[in-house]
């Protein structure tokens, strides 16, 4: 393991990605961590990372890219401890859960907060219905649905709830929101035809990773505007 650089944390900005960083990722998984674990465990990695404190070797630091990679780095350590958790989870109640005749359907997310904001994984979860027209009859079933004989629910998706609401919304936001044709294009071939952020980064000629940046700007930006705020790149966070 590299020794730690815990300069990096003196660094104007650092402290207040890390903040911004653990907050955000607190919101998305708050059944699972607590704000203030999540803050020194980003503080330890910015120290420690090499790939994080990459971001500040310039004399202008890189925070907007700094707070993406801190980001992706907590969530993926979060998935991976709940992953295990499921893993883990007593026979007795898995075999419950088989005896149990239940029938399954997929919830809507929640498509604004109680605050009435559109948040990232909303607004990630919509795009597809910019360019599909059937978005409006129901979102897709999951792949792990039950069979085709299980029973199924009654309910009809497109009556009943406010997702034809949130689909002109998010319309609007793919035509007002100011980006670029790069961000433009990404966001079509991620969210329209489905391609992977490989598969998109060779049709490019980029890596994978400007793919990623670039896709978590442009849905950043649409947030921002959705919500009537501004998405500040330097920082990338939504106001």
């Amino acid at each position: 393991m590299r020794d730690a650089d815990w300069t990096a944390l003196d660094i104007e900005g650092v402290r207040e990605v890390a903040s911004q960083a653990a907050r955000r990722v607190a919101r998305r998984y708050s059944a699972h961590v607590e704000v203030d674990d999540l803050l020194q465990d980003g503080l330890i990695r910015i120290a420690t990372t090499q790939n994080l404190l990459d971001c500040l070797l310039d004399e202008e630091p890189e925070l907007g890219l700094l707070q993406y990679r801190l980001e992706q780095d907590l969530v993926e350590g979060i998935e991976t401890r709940v992953k295990h958790a499921e893993q883990t989870i007593p026979y007795h109640r898995v075999e419950q859960a088989d005896q149990d005749q239940h029938t399954y359907v997929r919830p809507y997310v929640a498509i604004a907060t109680a605050s009435n904001e559109y948040t990232r994984e909303s607004v990630e979860t919509l795009l597809p219905a910019v360019w599909d027209e059937t978005y409006t009859y129901g979102m897709p079933q999951r792949d792990d649905a039950p069979d085709p004989d299980m029973p199924k629910g009654s309910t009809n998706k497109a009556q009943g709830n406010n997702l034809s609401a949130y689909i002109a919304d998010i319309r609007t936001g793919w035509t007002a929101t100011p980006l670029t044709t790069k961000e433009r294009r990404a966001l079509v071939l991620a969210y329209g035809f489905g391609w992977t952020q490989q598969e998109i980064a060779f049709n490019q000629g980029v890596s994978q990773q400007t793919i990623q940046e670039r896709l978590y700007k442009a849905v950043g930006k649409i947030v921002a505007r959705l919500n009537g705020g501004l998405f500040y790149e330097l920082l990338g966070v939504e106001a």
